[in-house]
């Protein structure tokens, strides 16, 4: 009777697993006689054995595991879920998923299977894929099955999305899944320092594996190591040249110490463990509460505005383009607009965006860049050439030569750094300085400016205005000051600073064009 209820092929496969065992000096104790118990221990025997497990594959795993053999025996039809639930979710065969239960037995044994697929859910309700791509998280960190809280580790990847956005977090999961297993409150502190102080992006960020697992401490000595080395500088969207040679954050944390200090901050071992030492002393004697200062939560959102700034500034410059090419394709005309103006403006855009071709930064920045140095082309295209016969060439007539060489020799003379690149970006910022005064002159000249050209002249120097207040805010909330920014835009605001007036008190209070007083 026993025969028609169970195999006999499966019932000797219990036999030989059993007898192996004993060979081994353990011992397990089977109801051979009770029937009811050996159907219940052979079930999930059976269960594999009907998806395609070969008996043979069964004997040798749970020959070399015993707490495979345990699971199956003790507790199979949870076992078998919780083995189904890999083959469905992580596209394992069921040998593939035997080795891997067999490896992990002991924590998955602490869990059922329900909250297994509880688990998986977490990361494949965020985006990450089932299949492969779930394995792949899985085998990095397997202990995202039975460790920790499923709910506190939902909560986690949820709070952590105020860091990160949607596709930054899939890409996190994928190659730090143990992290969700971390406090935190502490991956918190560690990413506010590398993102507020070292200036690294949340999406660059994510492509590192391993700058969870170091401690605060090791993350601000590496940081600080790489700036007194000058391996590292903090990225100034102004001078995304300075970013690109700035290692990535994968090479900064995912590489050991002796990698560290050799390849990345190119010094010997031991210059990095004197440095070490040297800034334990400093940390001794530092009376300090906390390691750096932190970014109050409320303030978060007004630092991202203010990483933004910069861009919603030019828009100011913007405006001020769409003004101008609107007046001149409205009316077929260029009068009352410097042609000069217009080819410094060129110059100014073709020096600072000659990395367009070396250096992504965005896509954004790439298209802006594309847009300033296209309409000013637009703009003397339109002046020189379409719209000629309307152009004023009699009273725009202040020679640009004296306002170019200046500021290329102080560019020369007053610089951040003697390279090429750095160069053409402090004269572009010079020559901008000084780039309306064409028109100005020209203005002056004439004695009267049309309303929209009025529009266009204080819509560019609201741009140059704006950033003075940029400057000054990055000052207080940053310590941080560039000078030559800084002083360039004031020489423009000054210069700017009379048209200002008339624009007010004619143009906005009278409206009506602007005449120059006799």
């Amino acid at each position: 009777m026993l025969e028609s209820d169970t195999s006999g092929d499966q019932l000797q496969l219990l036999r030989t697993i059993v007898d192996s065992h004993l060979t081994n000096g353990q011992t397990f104790f089977v109801p051979w006689s009770d029937k009811r118990a050996l159907q219940s221990i052979l079930l999930p025997f059976k269960e594999l054995a009907n998806q395609g497990v070969a008996l043979e594959f069964i004997i040798d795993a749970c020959s070399k595991s015993v707490d495979l053999f345990m699971a199956l025996t003790k507790n199979g039809r949870e076992t078998t879920k919780k083995l189904g639930i890999f083959v469905d979710c992580m596209e394992m065969t069921y040998e593939d998923a035997m080795r891997f239960y067999a490896k992990w037995a002991s924590g998955l044994e602490e869990v059922s299977a329900d909250c297994v697929q509880q688990r998986l859910s977490i990361f494949l309700g965020r985006g990450v894929r089932a299949g492969a791509q779930m394995r792949s998280v899985v085998m990095r960190c397997p202990e995202i099955l039975f460790m920790g809280v499923p709910q506190q580790m939902d909560m986690f990847w949820e709070n952590i999305l105020d860091f990160f956005t949607l596709n930054d977090l899939k890409k996190l999961m994928v190659n730090s899944p143990q992290i969700c297993l971390m406090s935190f409150e502490e991956i918190e502190e560690i990413y506010e320092y590398i993102y507020f102080h070292m200036g690294i992006e949340p999406g660059e960020l994510a492509e590192s594996k391993y700058w969870h697992t170091l401690e605060l401490d090791q993350v601000m000595s590496r940081h600080e190591f790489l700036l007194k080395t000058g391996k590292y500088t903090y990225p100034d969207p102004k001078k995304p040249q300075l970013k690109k040679e700035n290692p990535p954050a994968r090479r900064i944390f995912d590489v050991d110490e002796l990698e560290f200090a050799t390849k990345v901050g190119c010094v010997s071992h031991e210059e990095w463990v004197i440095f070490q030492d040297m800034r334990k002393q400093e940390e001794i004697l530092s009376e300090k509460e906390r390691p750096y200062e932190r970014i109050k939560p409320s303030l978060r959102k007004q630092f991202e505005r203010r990483k933004k700034e910069a861009a919603e500034i030019e828009m100011a410059h913007l405006v001020a383009i769409f003004i101008l090419l609107w007046k001149i394709w409205k009316t077929r005309s260029v009068a009352g607009i410097s042609g000069r103006s217009q080819v410094i403006f060129l110059l100014v855009f073709i020096c600072r965006y000659l990395d367009l071709f070396t250096n992504f930064v965005s896509v954004y920045n790439s298209v802006m860049k594309i847009f300033f140095i296209g309409s000013s082309i637009a703009t003397v295209f339109f002046i020189y050439f379409k719209f000629k016969a309307t152009y004023d060439r009699n009273h725009d007539t202040l020679r640009i030569e004296f306002l170019v060489l200046p500021c290329l020799c102080l560019a020369l003379l007053i610089n951040h750094e003697f390279s090429l690149f750095e160069i053409l970006w402090t004269f572009s910022i010079y020559l901008e300085s000084v780039a309306i005064m064409p028109q100005l002159f020209m203005l002056s000249k004439t004695g009267s400016a049309e309303t929209i050209t009025a529009h266009y002249l204080f819509a560019l120097g609201s741009y140059r205005g704006l950033y003075i207040l940029n400057w000054i805010y990055r000052y207080y909330l940053e310590d941080f000051l560039d000078i030559i920014a800084v002083v360039a835009g004031i020489v423009q605001t000054v210069l700017y600073a009379d048209f200002f007036y008339l624009y007010i008190t004619k143009v906005v209070q009278q409206r009506r064009n602007i005449q120059l007083p006799a």
